[in-house]
């Protein structure tokens, strides 16, 4: 069986890239893909990226927003005359890679082997959804698409595989959760946007998939009776997933936000229906500093004898927790990867 290894979903609440990446070579040794940290506003995912489109010539305000729930988010629309166009939006991708392979190089010289670059890309219909609105993913998710493709291309094309794409997907197993008997063809069409970005990104290009279920202000949006909707995702992605651009971690929560990890064995029967074939690696997001070491440890067991090793993260990002929370979670994601 494959070691575990510890793993980070994005952001980290440290000061800065410097202090992020430290960190993480610090308090999480055996990591594999480094993040940058998604420091500052980037610790809110993409409200910083929605808040900018308020300047973009094309857009204006349909219902502001602030934050403080699901219900109360910024809403754009398009001008009455007006297109939007992915080439007229920008997320800062290869600006902010290119900052945070710097410190990765640094800080590790001397390490074995050199470490990847997590570079976390938000899936184009959470883009669509969030800054527009219900109807955004019908009516703009070629736009939000093929900006997600052009700065996956740009930073490719400078940096090749010294990084890892990590496609961002909320909306997925949400939407896949709360499908009840159409949970099957709703996993299927919701890969399927996922691969059209791989399909359409350059040849070599490496991803990982981060399934979830909402954290804004550490809340979820959804909840799971049992891990049903990530395996019909897995399977579905890895089936789907074109060749040539290698699919290498699909990570998911076997929780959301504060709820316990599961403790019923029930939860757990469907991963042995987890594809045997498929090469991604399954990251589990399982670390939860302030539950029960026992109960995630039972829970990692059970997972283990369907599926095989794993590796262990947290449920999301530590971006929306303080220093200290993310410390401990730290700590707990060892104890599980070292258990």
């Amino acid at each position: 069986m494959a070691k575990r290894r510890p793993q980070v979903v994005g952001s980290i609440p440290q000061a800065d890239i410097e202090q992020a990446i430290a960190w993480q070579l610090e308090r999480l040794p055996g990591i594999k893909y480094v993040s940058g940290g998604e420091t500052g506003d980037r610790s809110n995912w993409i409200v910083p990226f929605i808040e900018s489109l308020r300047n973009h010539p094309d857009l204006e305000v349909k219902r502001e927003g602030g934050w403080s729930s699901y219900e109360d988010l910024l809403v754009h629309r398009v001008r009455t005359g007006h297109t939007l166009t992915g080439s007229s939006m920008s997320l800062g991708t290869l600006e902010r890679t290119a900052q945070e392979l710097e410190v990765l190089d640094r800080l590790s010289a001397g390490m074995p082997e050199p470490l990847d670059l997590l570079v976390g890309m938000p899936d184009y219909l959470n883009l669509a959804l969030f800054s527009m609105g219900k109807l955004g993913p019908i009516k703009h998710a070629r736009a939000f698409r093929d900006l997600l493709v052009q700065e996956i291309t740009e930073v490719y094309d400078k940096f090749g595989d010294r990084v890892i794409f990590q496609l961002e997907a909320p909306l997925q197993l949400v939407a896949t959760a709360k499908a009840g008997p159409l949970a099957l063809p709703t996993a299927g069409f919701m890969a399927e946007r996922l691969v059209k970005v791989a399909e359409r990104a350059p040849s070599g290009a490496r991803f990982g998939v981060h399934l979830c279920l909402g954290d804004l202000n550490h809340e979820a949006l959804a909840s799971m009776n049992s891990a049903g909707p990530i395996v019909l995702l897995y399977n579905n992605l890895s089936s789907r997933w074109p060749s040539g651009r290698p699919l290498e971690f699909i990570h998911a929560p076997l929780a959301g936000a504060t709820e316990q990890v599961p403790t019923d064995p029930r939860f757990y029967a469907p991963f042995s229906k987890m594809s045997g074939s498929a090469t991604a690696r399954f990251v589990a997001g399982i670390a939860q500093e302030d539950h029960d070491l026992g109960d995630q440890l039972a829970a990692l067991k059970r997972l283990e004898e369907a599926v095989g090793s794993v590796d262990v993260a947290t449920y999301c990002g530590l971006g929306r927790r303080s220093p200290e929370a993310a410390d401990s979670a730290a700590e707990r994601m060892m104890q599980l990867v070292e258990a």
